[in-house]
């Protein structure tokens, strides 16, 4: 068994994951603040308040969404990183390749930043996320790499660096920078793959399933918008993210989903495949379907984490998929609040099914 859950320092700070997450009353409160500062307040007021320079905001107070957004994100790193403390072994490595989702993120700014028509974008101006010792690549200031090819020079040694190398070469001559990302995406999924399949056996069988419904959203999301949004021809789908396996759509399924003239046939397919998708499914709405995908896994990790096995690294997977859910919501409920959008209860994820009504 994994030797965190052996040291009394480490099941306390796998406890504290949960009890950092927001409750009904604060959930409420940020719902009806009046305005995008005294909602901010709210978070401020958190267990989310100790990662920001400051404790209170002035009514006037103009709010950078981005800056905050990267706060919140660190924060579910810094967890992780203490709780990676007490790894070892092949836990140790499934956790890192884990936080190697923000190392690509850092990764996907660099290269738009390289390119000239994403240059000006004001997120490209974001600090990158800090994995320190557990980063992909060590000592990297990814906001001061001057090229695509410097990028890939970076990434040789690692499990991106062939993916790497030859979708840039498939950019040099297209530009499109979406499908490139998409190559990494994939390359990543298939690696914490890997390190989930070098799990013993009693936590690979309590992983493979949180993978499996994640990689049901990634493939379905990915699929129907390279085809209908961006009209990429079936075979470079098939490339791109057909070798994602693991998910719960079987091969002759997603050549189905694939084969279908118009994004609502794709979806009716999909429905029919039973089970969860029978209830998820919005044949009329892609957005609405991942929406509701997620929500079913988050509302379903809530469930597990109410009996808190420590037994399982799976639990502690579950919560901090929470926790990054759980500040995209709150991300959405400023945004919401700062363009004087209406948004209830029910139109976020990580809020109770059976909480108060707001």
């Amino acid at each position: 068994m994994n030797a965190i859950f052996g040291i009394p320092a480490a099941n306390a700070k796998a406890h504290n994951i949960k009890a950092t997450l927001l409750n009904d009353k604060q959930w409420q409160a940020l719902l009806n603040a009046s305005s995008p500062v005294a909602a901010m307040n709210v978070v401020l007021n958190s267990a989310y308040g100790k990662y920001f320079s400051y404790n209170n905001l002035a009514s006037d107070a103009q709010l950078k969404l981005r800056e905050i957004e990267h706060t919140l994100y660190s924060s579910v790193i810094d967890i992780a990183k203490k709780l990676l403390r007490f790894m070892d072994g092949e836990t140790k490595t499934f956790f890192i390749a884990w936080l190697y989702k923000y190392e690509l993120l850092n990764i996907k700014k660099a290269l738009r930043y390289n390119s000239s028509s994403e240059r000006r974008d004001a997120h490209l101006e974001i600090a990158d996320y800090n994995l320190e010792s557990f980063a992909l690549v060590k000592n990297v200031d990814w906001n001061n790499i001057e090229s695509t090819q410097k990028i890939g020079t970076l990434l040789k040694h690692t499990f991106l660096g062939t993916a790497y190398r030859r979708a840039l070469a498939a950019y040099t001559e297209k530009k499109d920078v979406y499908l490139f990302e998409i190559t990494l995406e994939r390359e990543y999924y298939k690696y914490i793959k890997t390190c989930c399949n070098n799990l013993d056996v009693f936590n690979r069988y309590t992983i493979e399933p949180i993978l499996k419904e994640f990689l049901d959203e990634i493939i379905v999301s990915s699929m129907l918008r390279l085809k209908y949004n961006y009209n990429i021809d079936d075979s470079t789908i098939s490339t791109l993210i057909h070798g994602i396996r693991n998910s719960s759509i079987r091969s002759d399924d997603f050549w189905k989903i694939l084969d279908a003239r118009t994004k609502t046939d794709s979806l009716e397919i999909l429905k029919k495949l039973g089970g969860k998708w029978n209830y998820i499914v919005d044949c009329n709405s892609l957005s609405n379907t991942i929406r509701a995908l997620r929500k079913y896994r988050i509302q379903k990790y809530r469930k597990a984490v109410l009996i808190f096995d420590v037994s399982k690294i799976s639990t502690i997977l579950q919560l901090l998929c929470i926790k990054e859910q759980e500040v995209a919501d709150i991300i959405a409920v400023l945004q919401a609040k700062r363009f004087k959008q209406e948004l209830t209860a029910k139109q976020l994820i990580t809020v109770n099914d059976n909480a108060a009504a707001f």
